[in-house]
């Protein structure tokens, strides 16, 4: 079963890491609270991580399920070929099946004589 990639992972930017601190920036001493910045957006990553793989499961997850749908509704089509085949040939002989007896019933015949 071939089963496409995502042609891009489905992943949305958060408020986490986009923040509105450009017109202050020259406020902040980044050389004293560089380590409290730090802290802040590596406790983030995890969850934000996370959330992120956990979207691109669900892409994948869609893409199998289609995939394994495709295969079912192939599957089905096999078996309601093979079904309508098999009552084709049926309906076929059931219109001779006097004639098959007919044909058993002189081998059977031509048997017994054989043997006596």
């Amino acid at each position: 079963m071939e089963i496409p990639e995502p042609s891009h992972p489905n992943v949305a930017f958060t408020r986490v890491f986009d923040f509105h601190l450009d017109a202050l920036w020259f406020l902040i001493p980044m050389f004293i609270l560089r380590g409290v910045f730090e802290k802040h957006f590596l406790k983030k990553v995890p969850a934000i991580s996370g959330m992120h793989l956990s979207r691109l499961a669900y892409q994948w997850e869609v893409r199998i399920n289609r995939a394994i749908e495709e295969i079912r509704d192939r599957a089905l089509e096999y078996v309601q070929d093979e079904l309508s085949t098999m009552d084709r040939l049926l309906s076929q002989s059931a219109g001779r099946s006097e004639e098959i007896k007919s044909t058993i019933g002189q081998l059977q015949d031509n048997m017994a004589k054989l043997e006596t």
